[in-house]
């Protein structure tokens, strides 16, 4: 593994995290 990889998929955990928090504090 990449660390540049890793980065990226630590982004994409954090953003789809940070989405899913605001859906649920949305309903």
């Amino acid at each position: 593994m990449d660390i540049r990889k890793i980065r990226k998929l630590i982004e994409l955990l954090k953003e789809t995290g940070i989405s899913e928090i605001e859906i649920k504090e949305g309903e």
